[in-house]
């Protein structure tokens, strides 16, 4: 269990075992509003309300697949994460979640040097999620190649209580236990999570208990957020499987895998506070002051021996700053913003030799740390009625350094230092409430993390790697009218030094990573939502796009006028969702074309068609409501590879899907 949870643990059950009032209305997972965006105010696309379903509520990707240009692979394999892009930002991760920053309650998950971790998120429990698609380093600064902003469902004023039991196939479990009260001037809440899954393929087996604890009150007449979450996780890994692999045995895991049991173990825990309001005097002028820190434990087991065990204990932290400060000059009205953030980490990393899933001989001893400051002006205006223009200007510095205390095979102590200045530029033409006009141009910039700067030919950091530059130029047209929304957008991204990863023989399933040159992505993206009846609402998504290698020479071979490897050039989703005062439904189909998990585009995965449907019903008792709801994923049965393995060696690329999956739950709702 997490560390120093059990006095939470027990304030969490006293809360929600102490008798309240039946409510005519329930405490109900809330309706999770997704917002597809390029980079607000000039740009914004149209807001639908997304009500997830589905029993357990595992992933995310659902959700994400009904806004165009963002793909979320790799739903099952718990010990690598979601893999999420937005286009094509993400794709390469080789775990969690790179080139899209992501925040919670406009705290960021993601680290100092831009990797994140999605495992300390309930999913059921957010009522908010805004995607702002291509580069926002202008706002958000370093690896935002697009942004995941969470919101947490709010606080309530009343006492109330939600007790779920989630099971389905291949023994999944879960329970979630979640709860709110008002004392005194203080509202409180939090939520327990436990889930177990031994998952549809051999060895990979998923363990994950997550407690987080909220509270909230006006203070000097501001208000005051405090939050804390810890998890604990426990996932092992199936591996890759070669083409012929997968056609032998879907289920199985990769030989190695098995032999080095490989898997992570991950323990964090996390605190931040929140203190935002008006200035004093000025009460359309906002501001926001956040400082959040915490703990991350980590031991991995990869499947090779030499150095094949990782474990560092990282302490993490960091302080954002932000005014918005309205003004009219001149009879125009403005909008001035700006902040600062600064985040840090530290942590002594650690090799041994995976001696069969048993820890060996220590390889490695290194402290790693990193520092990241950054800060950023914006101006938005209204010259004319119709008209909004705004400009964003940001620097950024991103110190790292590694200082070796294994000094058998050599010194291989250094530093990198990557800084860069982005900005970005938007207007939007408001013709009529159906048709708003709209262009952006943006730049944006990435620089390697710790792990990705791991040496290929030692220890140290890799001297060659350099940070990823790239520049968008966006336009498009939106719209709404009578509960129909729409968004159509053409967009071009150039890139220089996108980095790409790959693999050693001698250490399969350990990325290391290159830079690639040149590349550019051209695509278009349509957003629809249409209310066909009353209680029946359509929702549409489908991208179209090019992605290319301009100039790219590595090892004799020339890859201009390649595709870029992972990232699907065509996609669809539609749902429908009907909603009865008893009943709910969805049905959501998500087409995904053919990719590429090589730079030489050798290894072709072919598209794939999914189908899932969900239905949920509420029924009221005295004193409570009762929600029963079950789930049919991947519904025809299809296979196909939830995940790709970029550039793997050997030609282990494949993370075969699970074929049809039931999920069911029943929730008690006080």
């Amino acid at each position: 269990m997490i560390r120093n949870s059990r006095a939470g643990l027990l304030l969490l059950a006293l809360a929600l075992c102490t008798p309240a009032a039946a409510a005519d209305e329930p405490l109900r997972l809330p309706l999770l509003s997704v917002q597809g965006s390029a980079e607000l105010p000039a740009i914004s696309s149209s807001r639908y309300a997304y009500q997830e379903l589905a029993p357990a509520q595992l992933s995310l990707a659902p959700q994400l697949a009904l806004v165009p240009g963002v793909f979320a692979g790799n739903r099952e394999n718990f010990a690598q994460g979601l893999r999420l892009s937005i286009r094509g930002f993400g794709s390469r991760a080789s775990f969690g979640v790179r080139g899209v920053k992501v925040l919670l309650d406009g705290v960021p998950l993601t680290s100092a040097d831009g990797q994140t971790d999605l495992d300390g998120v309930d999913w059921a429990l957010l009522s908010g999620l805004q995607l702002r698609r291509g580069p926002s380093s202008a706002q958000f600064g370093n690896a935002a190649g697009g942004v995941l902003a969470l919101q947490s469902a709010p606080l309530a004023d009343t006492r109330q209580a939600l007790l779920q039991f989630s099971g389905g196939s291949h023994e999944l479990g879960q329970l979630r236990l979640a709860g709110g009260a008002a004392a005194g001037a203080w509202r409180l809440g939090g939520n327990l999570l436990h889930t177990e899954a031994p998952g549809y393929r051999q060895h990979a087996n998923y363990r994950n208990q997550l407690l987080r604890l909220r509270a909230e009150r006006e203070l000097w007449g501001q208000r005051l957020q405090l939050d804390w979450a810890g998890f604990d996780t426990q996932a092992l890994d199936a591996g890759a499987l070669t083409p012929a692999q997968r056609d032998a045995d879907r289920r199985q895991a990769a030989p190695n895998n098995l032999r080095f049991n490989a898997g992570e173990r991950i323990r964090q825990q996390r605190l931040s506070a929140t203190l935002s309001g008006a200035l004093v005097g000025q009460q359309a002028a906002d501001w926001r002051l956040q400082l959040h820190g915490g703990q991350r434990d980590f031991r991995n087991r990869l499947p090779f021996e030499n150095g094949g065990q990782v474990a560092f204990v990282r302490d993490f932290g960091g302080l954002q700053a932000g005014l918005e400060w309205p003004l009219v000059w001149d009879g125009v009205p403005m909008l001035l913003g700006g902040g600062v953030d600064l985040q840090a980490q530290a942590e002594q990393r650690q090799r041994y030799d995976n001696l069969l899933g048993a820890r060996g001989a220590q390889t490695l001893d290194q402290r790693e740390d990193a520092r990241a400051l950054g800060g950023y002006l914006q101006l938005a205006a209204q010259p004319l009625e119709p008209l909004e223009l705004s400009a964003s200007l940001r620097a950024d510095t991103l110190k790292l350094r590694a200082d070796d205390r294994f000094l058998a095979d050599g010194d291989d102590s250094g530093q990198r230092r990557f800084e860069d200045y982005s900005n970005a530029v938007a207007a939007s033409w408001r013709l009529s409430p159906l048709l708003v006009l709209q262009s952006r141009y943006a730049t944006a910039f990435e620089s390697p993390t710790i792990a990705e700067l791991a040496n290929p030919a030692g220890g140290g950091f890799n001297p060659q790697l350099q940070g990823a530059q790239s520049r968008s130029l966006e336009f498009g047209a939106r719209g709404a009218g009578a509960g129909f929304e729409y968004e159509l957008l053409f967009y071009r991204i150039g890139l220089q030094d996108e980095l790409l990863p790959f693999e050693l023989a001698g250490q399969p399933q350990r990325t290391f990573y290159r830079n690639a040159g040149r590349s550019r992505r051209d695509g278009v993206e349509l957003q629809l939502s249409w209310p066909l009846l009353a209680d029946l609402q359509l929702q549409l998504a489908a991208a179209l796009s090019r992605n290319r290698f301009l100039e790219y020479q590595r090892d004799g071979q020339d890859f201009a006028g390649a595709r870029i490897p992972g990232i699907p050039e065509r996609t669809a989703s539609a749902a429908l969702h009907w909603q009865g005062p008893l009943l709910q439904t969805r049905l959501q189909a998500q087409w995904v074309g053919e990719r590429y998990a090589d730079d030489a585009n050798q290894q072709r995965e072919p598209g794939y068609l999914r189908l899932d449907l969900a239905v949920q019903g509420r029924l009221k008792y005295p004193g409570f409501w009762l929600r029963p709801s079950l789930a049919i994923n991947n519904a025809l049965g299809r296979d196909y590879s939830d995940n790709l393995r970029l550039n793997a060696f050997g030609g282990r690329y494949l993370e075969p899907a699970a074929p049809l999956t039931l999920e069911a739950a029943v929730a008690l709702e006080f």
